[in-house]
């Protein structure tokens, strides 16, 4: 299963635990893979160097760019060309719709308000991370695995 994460997402699972870490928590176990783009990793750079973050990196005993680093091992980057206006209140928001459509996705996991609101909108289910862990153990189940 193909899906894109978006940065608060990623934020939640990796500082704190919860359905967010859950959903790492399968990225890492290789039940779901996680694509992602320059653009949405420069973004997770840039917010992890916010003071607010500063405590939980000391503890992690690790920089942004670490951090980072760490997570490209888990994903594969795709190359966006071309960013389709969707999300009038948020361009970043347009960068993971446009990676969901280049690398094929199944889902976009995400806590943005902005996102969660225009599902109607996106071929591609958006949802949060408590309904992507909803909607795997109810697929696990019916499939029998």
């Amino acid at each position: 299963m193909r899906i894109i994460l978006d940065t608060n997402t990623v934020i939640s699972g990796l500082f704190w635990r919860g359905k967010p870490f859950e959903v790492l928590e399968l990225v890492r176990s290789g039940k779901v893979e996680v694509y992602t783009s320059e653009a949405m990793l420069e973004e997770l750079l840039d917010v992890l160097q916010r003071p607010k973050f500063s405590g939980r990196l000391a503890l992690l005993e690790s920089s942004p760019q670490e951090v980072v680093n760490s997570w490209i091992s888990w994903v594969e980057v795709v190359e966006v060309a071309e960013v389709e206006k969707v999300v009038i209140s948020d361009p970043d928001d347009d960068q993971i719709i446009a990676c969901a459509k280049l690398a094929n996705a199944d889902f976009i996991i995400s806590g943005d308000t902005d996102l969660l609101n225009i599902k109607a909108e996106v071929i591609i289910p958006i949802v949060s991370a408590d309904e992507f862990i909803d909607i795997l153990a109810n697929y696990t189940d019916d499939s029998g695995s």
